[in-house]
């Protein structure tokens, strides 16, 4: 196979993102190349200084010829922990349509074998789109992950029919265009993001809870050890005219479309023992009524992560650590034992506790570490931690980020494997490496490195994902409120800011609407100028948790229930006769005074029955 040296100009030209027309290429596709280095690091691609930062750099380049194969020398500079200049350099090798990856961190320097993108795309008809989504039983509550999602069907499909979300993920540039174009056109782009990327890189996996396989042998076949450690329990798997070998499908069925073609189409779901998509009866796993109630199956963490992770969070005698769900007790046993620090580990499975106290007594731990049974999302002293570790589902994780940020003291630092905490927390290192299970197989991980001062300083991003209220259900939610000309009305996460906007167009009243998202506050304000109530209606981008609320007549809700109940502090000084109205979700510990329910069509269309609960302060404390 021949070697070819691209040119400082084409190297160039794709460092700038250009991508220059090569003689006789007609069907030339780029290479990319996914370089990791030291966060400090200056990247040198064939002697040019590259200008990107972070640990993770990804550079691509002009168009190829397939079948022929390029050379790169990449050279990454950087200072050591002992101030010196370090450095290391790596020829590598790149084909058309391919990703190559080189690290030029300081432990090694080797280059994984590319994921082949040039896979012909066969897109399924319209008829077994739709009929795979009512498989997989799509609703406005799923996030779809499309892998290889060539024109954007599947997505676009679920979004109009259903109002769900979705990712599609495709390694060729033409079919990105062709998705993106195909959205837009569908008026989907709010639901719907489409982006070029190789699929054994992705990280949106543990978000997914329906993912849609296509007909590609080879890139389903490479892609299953991936999906089997990042999804989560009760992610369904939709896939046709394709099989996973020995992952035997929950339901299988034949189809013809309208064309007289026949297609196979079929269901997995992931089971809660986390061990693959199903058991092997082929049915999901069911849990026992009779055991407590587990957030997350329990996989121990290898030593040597639990090792890194130590090492990341640069312990010392001083600190105090908290392991939320600390399985085994592997993370606080090496805390106490390797850096002779108090450390607390907490598990919901009384099973993994008893295991604990036992590898405590045994390492001879016993007088710095505590083992408690009990809810990681109701640890009541985490004020006390220094150092948090986790290794929890990413809907675990998300569910305590406002805890972490409420109670974790300055200074204090957050290390998690595997799952990181959401797109809201950027971590300061990320990084991966290789180690070897309690069985003796060798896997990836992923560590995440945070520290709460950089998260509480960073602009917030919003905790929920935005789904409108139904007008049907906002006038129902205002008239329960019994709003009037005289009450100041404060909606917190306003989204497109229909609530403030009718109640100042229906009632003439003062309204103030809230939310964190760029995006929601230009579309609020486009939406108050439209409806010309601009002299009544204020839209703000603040942090609803640093509002006072002393002065608000009315207040109304569309959060998550845990969010609802991080807002009490500043409800409970509202003035008296004051009203809050929440929807969907009540306020846990307080009794309503009033509670409705509707059925109102939703802005596609489609029927919802939501419940509406009404408040009015002094608050009711339901009784226990």
């Amino acid at each position: 196979m021949q070697h070819t040296r691209v040119s400082l100009f084409v190297t160039l030209a794709a460092l700038l993102g250009l991508t220059p027309f090569l003689a006789g290429q007609e069907t030339a596709t780029p290479a990319r190349l996914k370089v990791l280095v030291p966060l400090n690091a200056v990247v040198e691609i064939d002697g040019v200084k590259t200008r990107q930062t972070g640990e993770n750099r990804v550079f691509a380049s002009p168009p190829l010829t397939p079948g022929k194969k390029y050379s790169y020398v990449v050279k990454a500079t950087w200072t050591d922990d002992a101030g010196k200049e370090a450095s290391k350099e790596e020829t590598v090798t790149v084909r058309a349509g391919e990703e190559s990856l080189v690290d030029l961190r300081p432990a090694a320097v080797k280059v994984t074998p590319p994921v082949k993108t040039d896979m012909a795309y066969t897109a399924a008809p319209a008829d077994l789109v739709e009929e795979m989504l009512r498989e997989a039983k799509v609703t406005d509550d799923d996030f779809l992950l499309d892998l290889a999602s060539g024109d954007g069907r599947f997505l676009i499909a679920a979004a109009k029919s259903y109002a769900s979300k979705g990712l599609g993920l495709d390694s060729d540039p033409k079919r990105v265009e062709e998705a993106k174009a195909a959205v837009a056109r569908a008026g989907v782009d709010k639901l719907v993001e489409i982006r070029q990327e190789d699929l054994s890189t992705m990280k949106d996996l543990p978000k997914a809870n329906v993912v849609v396989l296509h007909p590609l042998p080879e890139v389903n076949k490479r892609l299953k050890a991936l999906l089997q450690k990042k999804l989560k329990p009760g992610t369904r798997i939709v896939a046709h005219d394709t099989d996973m070998g020995d992952w035997r499908p929950v339901s299988k069925a034949d189809f013809t479309d309208k064309d007289g073609v026949k297609h196979t189409h079929a269901l997995w779901i992931v089971g809660a023992d986390n061990k693959g998509p199903i058991d092997t009866t082929g049915k999901p796993v069911k849990p026992d009524p009779k055991r407590p109630k587990l957030d997350v199956p329990y996989v121990p963490t290898p030593q040597a992560v639990v090792d890194k992770m130590l090492e990341t969070a640069k312990l010392t005698k001083d600190d105090v650590v908290f392991d939320l769900g600390c399985g085994d007790g592997r993370i606080v046993v090496s805390a106490a034992k390797k850096h002779g620090c108090k450390a607390v580990g907490v598990d919901l499975d009384p099973k993994r506790c008893e295991e604990s106290l036992a590898n405590v007594k045994k390492a001879g731990v016993g007088k710095l570490v505590e083992i408690r049974e009990g809810d990681a999302l109701k640890v009541e002293d985490l004020d006390k931690a220094s150092v948090v570790f986790l290794y929890l589902l990413p809907e675990l994780n998300l569910k305590l980020r406002p805890i972490l940020e409420k109670h974790l003291k300055a200074g204090a630092r957050i290390v998690t494997h595997d799952f990181d905490m959401g797109d809201a927390w950027k971590p300061l290192k990320e990084f991966e490496m290789k180690a070897k299970d309690d069985d003796g197989e060798e896997a990836v991980h992923t560590i995440y490195y945070y520290e709460i001062d950089a998260i509480r300083k960073a602009d917030r991003e919003p905790d929920v994902i935005y789904v409108p209220t139904p007008q049907g259900t906002v006038d129902k939610m205002l008239e329960l409120a019994k709003v009037k000309e005289s009450d100041i009305v404060y909606d917190l996460g306003c989204g497109d800011g229909r609530i403030p906007v009718t109640a100042a167009k229906k009632y003439k009243a003062k309204a103030w609407g809230f939310d964190i998202d760029p995006k929601r506050i230009q579309e609020s304000n486009e939406n108050v100028k439209k409806a010309g109530v601009e002299k009544l209606v204020t839209i703000d981008k603040k942090d609803i948790f640093t509002l006072d609320l002393s002065k608000v007549d009315v207040l109304t809700l569309y959060l998550l229930p845990e969010l609802n109940v991080k807002l009490l502090p500043q409800i409970k000084k509202m003035k008296a006769g004051s009203r809050v109205v929440t929807h969907d979700f009540d306020i846990e510990g307080i009794t309503p005074d009033e509670t409705v329910e509707v059925t109102v069509k939703k802005d596609n269309g489609q029927e919802k029955t939501s419940k509406i609960y009404l408040f009015t302060l002094p608050l009711n404390a339901e009784k226990k």
